[in-house]
């Protein structure tokens, strides 16, 4: 592939096709464009360790997911042709020429892996053959767009997600999603309207993901929620509703299910607490009367820290026997990929239960809302981060992923919320599936096979003292197999970084990304070193292997900055500066409902100037970004320097975080303005080993993301609330030299 063919221009006047036809995106007018720069085609090859892959038989390849847009699921080696051929399951379906003169393929960093040319009258187009990128690399497993386009008329993308061999379900159809995800059912297919608890019945007896591929150590309950919402004090669905639904679940052959009592987020509805506890004691009575063995859950929060105060919550355990307690984690989106700010959540709620004589209950987040976009904005790698971390510390407390539901295309009819995993064009269930669900496939296989329950949940890896630098940076979860064991690790956003095990195992161990690209990585004297991103890493080892982490420069350090006085020259928007040397790595959550600080971190206009003076000279650094209650998408670092009396000693610029015009297809749909892509905005964390000497350390901050754009196009994209802040500010919670 030439420069040339790798940087043609891409405009914003998109041509989106699907099911209900052609859609014009910005057909007014052909705004700024925008040349892609690819960095050349990516040169890693499968490794030489990937036939050791502990997944099983590889399922037949070149079998597609989605019918619109030419988003495709593919396992083995796979030939991807794109054309208009009427097999919609299989092809892009375009009874039309493409009318482009270029294209191009990115990985899920927006990296260029293959392209080349055609001609504006082609109406097929192949871009893999064999495994192998036209025009560029290998095709290893991940998420993969597919730009063309023509330089002035329009574009079509379009989404391809290669698989590693499969345990799981392979789907044919848009329905089997949640099978393929093998995470929760999908709740939209099962909310129960009154007076039809056999349309909800029937969907078990059709539904992969219940009667498909099961995996034996990782159960999947029927799960059953309300759809009503009542106003109190009428009570929908009545007891009498629920216990309709036990019979015909018991007469169907279907005992023991979940029941999700007594409505949807009864807050909502007016609803006062004593209220709740007889509405739901009643719910349950004729539940348990119609099926003894019935699990009986509660209450359907809209969100614990956000719609009810956690006193209420600990009412309501207190009065009611629930089998498992639920939650709407969708108001409490903002902080989902910031490891320290879940582990306050989910701490706060498992020592209520505790406190309630619950303390092995089992939460279930019954709607979760991931934001894939803000501000006319789609961000593939910020939506697969978000979707597995936040799975990741859940599963820390023995709460299964099974039990974490995330929307599928629910939000697509209305809500106005970027949150949903297909981009399903107005409103449609079938179309590209986003970064984020092939994530989550990814982790579904890589966990095949282990177990995970409030008694017995995987044993979290230490990386230090609680609170303290490792700690908040790192996270690690070790489950047992029956064929293997697995490592499942993490960093809290930073863009590199590497942690060395101490492993029982002799030999070299198998080692997914978290888009399941394996390598095989040698084991040295009973160490192993693993190098580590911002999305999940899996590390499989021998069955019954020890496994812990190894020292490193970081781990005995001190804080010589640790209570300096901090000074700033930038015009501080708020928050005290001086709680970037307080020492902790605090994280907002919900306003500050969670017993911490309200506000642990300051907000400054860029450029942020921080200063502090230093005795001893320090090793290396630790930053960490923060943000407001509602940030939906974080603070993410883009470019950042540290000077000690006048000189430089160390200096970050990302070069890899920019704003593509590549819209998500579903932008004809008024609910999804996401007419611009950025795959990388910048790490949210940063720890590096540097020598800092003793004097005046300067800390500037000259670029950073707030809202996803870490550039000038995202403050103008379409949709922006806030324009003038989207680049202008930071938030910084910690800032730490280690000695």
């Amino acid at each position: 592939m030439t420069d040339d063919d790798r940087r043609r221009k891409i405009t914003r006047r998109q041509v989106l096709v699907g099911a209900g036809g052609v859609f014009l995106v910005g057909a007014g007018a052909v705004v700024a464009t925008r040349v892609i720069h690819g960095t050349g085609p990516a040169t890693s090859e499968p490794s030489s360790g990937s036939s050791a892959i502990p997944v099983g038989k590889a399922s037949e390849p070149r079998r597609m997911l989605q019918a619109s847009e030419f988003c495709g699921i593919y396992y083995g080696s796979p030939t991807i042709k794109l054309s208009g051929s009427s097999n919609a399951f299989n092809v892009f379906k375009l009874d039309l020429p493409i009318g482009a003169e270029n294209w191009q393929v990115l990985d899920a960093r927006g990296v260029s892996v293959g392209g080349g040319r055609m001609s504006a009258n082609d109406t097929s187009l192949t871009v893999c053959t064999d495994g192998v990128w036209r025009g560029g690399s290998t095709a290893v497993p991940g998420h993969y767009t597919v730009v063309t386009n023509d330089g002035a008329r329009g574009v079509v993308t379009g989404n391809i997600v290669i698989c590693s061999p499969t345990k799981l379900h392979v789907p044919n159809g848009p329905p089997e999603l949640g099978a393929w995800l093998a995470m929760a059912p999908d709740r939209d297919l099962y909310s129960f309207q009154p007076g039809h608890a056999s349309d909800v019945v029937s969907r078990l007896e059709t539904d992969p993901y219940f009667t498909g591929v099961q995996d034996a150590a990782r159960p999947r309950p029927m799960w059953f929620a309300p759809a009503p919402q009542a106003q109190a004090p009428n009570p929908s669905p009545t007891a009498q509703d629920w216990s309709d639904l036990g019979v015909t679940l018991v007469a169907a052959g279907h005992p023991g299910a979940y029941f999700e009592c007594p409505t949807n987020e009864p807050e909502n509805g007016g609803w006062t607490t004593p209220e709740l506890i007889s509405y739901w004691k009643d719910c349950r009575r004729s539940i348990r009367a119609a099926d003894p063995s019935a699990h009986v859950m509660g209450f359907d929060s809209a969100g614990v820290m956000s719609s009810t105060s956690l006193n209420d919550a600990a009412r309501f355990l207190a009065a009611c026997p629930v089998d498992a307690f639920t939650d709407h984690l969708e108001n409490s989106h903002q902080n989902l990929s910031n490891i320290v700010a879940l582990r306050q959540l989910f701490q706060a709620m498992k020592a209520e239960f505790t406190k309630s004589g619950h303390s092995d209950l089992d939460l279930w987040l019954t709607e979760t809302g991931i934001n894939g976009g803000l501000y006319g904005v789609l961000q593939p790698r910020r939506d697969a981060r978000q979707r597995t971390v936040l799975r990741m510390v859940f599963e820390s407390f023995g709460w299964p992923k099974e039990h974490a539901y995330d929307f599928r295309v629910f939000d697509a009819h209305g809500s106005g919320l970027t949150t949903f995993m297909v981009d399903g064009q107005l409103g449609n269930s079938t179309g590209n599936l986003r970064a984020g669900a092939y994530a989550l496939h990814v982790m579904s296989e890589a966990l095949y096979g282990t177990t995970c329950t409030p008694q017995d949940p995987p044993a979290a890896l230490r990386f230090g003292p609680k609170g303290g630098v490792g700690d908040s940076l790192f996270a690690g979860l070790h489950y047992r197999g029956a064929e293997h064991d697995v490592v499942m690790l993490a960093t809290n956003g930073m863009e590199r970084s590497a942690i060395d095990l101490v492993v029982s195992a002799s030999d070299s161990v198998t080692v997914w990304d978290g888009m399941g690209v394996p390598s095989a990585v040698p084991v040295a004297s009973g160490q192993v070193t693993i190098r580590l991103d911002d999305l999940l890493t899996y590390v499989f080892l021998p069955p019954n292997s020890s496994v812990t982490v190894a020292p490193s420069w970081w781990s005995s350090a001190t804080d010589v900055a640790r209570g300096k006085k901090v000074v700033t020259n930038s015009n501080r928007v708020g928050g005290h500066v001086g709680v970037l040397t307080s020492g902790t790595f605090g994280a907002n959550l919900q306003g500050g409902t969670v017993p911490v600080p309200v506000q642990p971190y300051t907000t400054t206009t860029l450029p942020a100037r921080f200063e502090v003076e230093i005795s001893k000279p320090a090793r290396g650094f630790a930053l960490f970004t923060g943000g407001p209650a509602w940030q939906t998408v974080g603070c993410s670092l883009v470019a950042f320097e540290i000077a000690v009396d006048g000189k430089t000693v160390y200096s970050y610029d990302c070069d890899s975080a920019r704003t593509l015009p590549i819209p998500s297809p579903s932008s004809a749909n008024s609910s999804d303005p996401c007419l611009y892509t950025t795959y990388w905005t910048g790490p949210f964390a940063w720890l590096e080993q540097v020598d800092i000497p003793a004097g005046t350390v300067v800390l500037t901050i000259t670029k950073a993301s707030f809202g996803g754009q870490p550039d000038q196009l995202g403050s103008t994209a379409p949709g922006s609330k806030h324009p003038e802040g989207d680049e202008q500010s930071v938030h910084l919670a910690a800032w730490q030299l280690l000695a």
